[in-house]
């Protein structure tokens, strides 16, 4: 036969183990019905602080993609800028050789025709200013022709100066 007491006895555990699994149950019950809405409320503020940093996060990326877009609008702007700058320097580059080749040949033939030509004049003056105190030493006629400088004197003057 199998002892009675040995039975009872785990009964007797079995027994106290449901009801302290019973007591546990109802303990974890209340436990979790008062810490449910501490929990609740926290987890709510972190899902609304994420939600908070996703949009500031949105928002700070779209910031940035517009300073993008300005960075890549003025870069191609100082591009054009600096080929219009290599342009302008090419063209002063050809100025300044057509200036150099003017200044250093044409304008030296033309001060030196210049000279030649006011020599003419000033030859052809000397003619007509002999010519002219001529008929001013005619009394009939009367006229008065006595210049202070006479005009190929101060022709020639001119010509010796732009040497």
């Amino acid at each position: 036969m199998k002892n009675p007491i040995r039975i009872r006895k785990l009964g007797l555990l079995l027994i106290i183990l449901a009801v302290s699994g019973m007591i546990f149950s109802l303990i974890s019950i209340t436990a979790v019905w008062i810490v449910r809405p501490a929990i609740k409320s926290g987890a709510l503020e972190i899902i609304n602080i994420l939600d908070s940093t996703l949009k500031t996060t949105d928002s700070g990326l779209g910031v940035l993609d517009q300073s993008i877009e300005n960075a890549k609008s003025d870069l191609v702007t100082l591009q054009d800028s600096l080929e219009e700058l290599g342009t302008t320097l090419d063209d002063v580059s050809a100025t300044m050789d057509t200036s150099a080749d003017l200044i250093g040949n044409d304008l030296q033939l033309t001060v030196i025709n210049t000279q030649v030509a006011l020599s003419s004049a000033a030859t052809s003056a000397e003619v007509i200013d002999d010519t002219l105190a001529f008929l001013a030493a005619i009394p009939i006629i009367g006229a008065d022709y006595e210049p202070e400088v006479p005009l190929h004197v101060s022709l020639q003057q001119i010509a010796d100066g732009m040497e």
